[in-house]
Formats: C-alpha cells, sequence, structure tokens
C-alpha cells in the first residue's frame, strides 16, 4: 500500500496526469488512522528538519508488504506525526545537497526502486 498524503492548499502541487498515474499503480489516499499495526516505511530526507532519512533507498530492501508515508508536499513530517505508526524505516532518497524534492516526486522515485528491485 501507498500514501501521498496532501492538505487542503496542495492541489496546485498535483496535476490530473500524476493523479491518474498513482490510481493506475495502486496507489491510495487513505485515512491514515486506517494503518493500523502495518509496517511503515517513511520517506523523509536526509537533512529533515525533525525527522530525518536514516537509510538511502540505493540499499534499502523494501518489505513485502508495508504502508509507504510519504508526508506532505511542503513541509517535513515531524516526529508526532509518525508517534503511532509501526514504523520499520525512515529512507531517504540520495540526491545533491540543496535539492528541493516534493513528496510526490519522491513517490515516483520510489515507486520505481521498488518495482526495478522486483518488489
Amino acid at each position: 500500500m501507498w500514501v501521498f498524503r496532501h492538505e487542503e492548499g496542495d492541489e496546485h502541487f498535483l496535476d490530473t496526469q500524476w493523479i491518474e498515474l498513482l490510481r493506475s499503480l495502486n496507489v491510495a489516499e487513505i485515512d491514515l488512522s486506517d494503518i493500523g499495526n502495518k509496517p511503515v516505511v517513511v520517506i523523509q530526507p536526509h537533512d529533515g528538519i525533525y525527522v530525518k532519512g536514516d537509510a538511502s533507498l540505493e540499499g534499502f530492501v523494501h518489505p513485502a508488504d508495508c504502508v509507504y508515508y510519504f508526508g506532505h508536499s511542503h513541509r517535513h513530517m515531524t516526529a508526532e506525526e509518525i508517534a503511532g505508526f509501526n514504523v520499520v524505516a525512515k529512507v531517504y532518497v540520495p540526491a545533491p545537497a540543496g535539492t528541493a524534492m516534493f513528496a510526490n516526486q519522491a513517490a515516483a522515485i520510489v515507486l520505481w526502486d521498488r518495482r526495478m528491485k522486483g518488489g
């Protein structure tokens, strides 16, 4: 399961083609309370302000069944936002220092990485 979260006002970050791509790949936008005890892989920048990604996507072994939580499109996620989840990994997408990356860009990279690694 893939979770791409956006809030009111984020619509300008998402275009119709991106939303259709996510739907075609079985990406779901769900109520976060539905996650339950499923393993959660949090995708955050290595230099995250509050929650730092500590495992590079390059060497990351994707769990067979998990929820990928990409967080927000325009701000870093806080520890409080993931406190109730069964977080099994905090992964970052390697990028040059100072590179801005929105959640939808990270989602595309993680989806491709999982596919290429056979997941």
